[in-house]
């Protein structure tokens, strides 16, 4: 999971609703959550305007969706 799929989530916004807030296509949102493609700089700022977030919080330097890290730990046998 990516920290832009959390957030949306978080939001209540489907990748639908969040693709028309920010005039970008639904597929395109999900290519983007799933680490499929990079996003595109002007893609960004709509997103992050949307989520009202900064896009160093979503986004690495080359545009792609940054991962959630899970905390859970693993129990070893």
């Amino acid at each position: 999971m990516t920290r832009l799929q959390k957030i949306r989530e978080a939001a209540g916004l489907t990748q639908t609703r969040l693709g028309a807030l920010a005039m970008i296509h639904p597929g395109a949102i999900s290519k983007i959550e799933h680490r499929k493609q990079p996003c595109w700089p002007a893609l960004r700022k709509r997103i992050c305007e949307v989520l009202q977030v900064q896009e160093s919080e979503l986004f690495d330097q080359e545009g792609w969706a940054i991962e959630v890290r899970s905390s859970a730990r693993r129990n070893p046998r």
